[in-house]
């Protein structure tokens, strides 16, 4: 996440550069801060997604071994 806010810096600054004249150079600079922090929230939502599915395998890997010790034992774990 941080290694994206700093691309999205790194644009902007570098867009303020190639640009030429003070409002051109303001609004290159702004586009290039908003296209960064757009990419960084995708970046961001989809790790987050990511982190949400493996949590929900983990949940159902656990209720299948639980299950399984559940069998083992007769029952007397649930």
């Amino acid at each position: 996440m941080i290694i994206a806010w700093v691309l999205a810096v790194a644009g902007a600054v570098l867009a303020g550069l190639v640009s030429a004249g003070g409002d051109g150079t303001f609004r290159a600079v702004l586009t290039g801060a908003l296209v960064g922090s757009g990419a960084a929230g995708t970046v961001w939502g989809c790790g987050r997604m990511v982190c949400v599915g493996l949590a929900r395998q983990r949940v159902r890997q656990w209720d299948v071994e639980w299950e399984e010790a559940d069998m083992r034992w007769g029952g007397k774990t649930g």
